[in-house]
């Protein structure tokens, strides 16, 4: 499924995530799982994350060698993929009809 993880300790980066699950950008899949409360402000809800689904790890942020901030960064496990693909395909399900059904 996914090959490419920033850590196999933590999982996948949003970014990756995104590309996964078929959104546009790391800011589409934001906005969606805020939308349905998986993503409250910054951080996943609670739940989630005793799920399995996200992880949030301190990211330094550098320049020149020194770090200038610390900021929390979320992952996505391969169960967390798996919930987003499947949340979108029961939400987007009654909206998508596919050309080739209109005969």
């Amino acid at each position: 499924m996914i090959n490419q993880y920033k850590s196999s300790v933590y999982g996948c980066t949003m970014l990756i995530a995104a590309e996964e699950c078929g959104f546009k950008s790391r800011k589409k899949l934001f906005e969606f799982l805020r939308r349905y409360g998986i993503i409250v402000g910054s951080y996943p809800a609670p739940e989630f994350i005793v799920m399995g689904y996200f992880t949030v790890a301190n990211h330094n942020v550098r320049h020149d060698g020194q770090i200038l901030k610390t900021v929390p960064q979320i992952f996505v496990s391969e169960a967390g993929i798996k919930f987003i693909k499947n949340l979108h395909k029961l939400i987007t399900k009654d909206v998508y009809v596919p050309h080739f059904a209109h005969k």
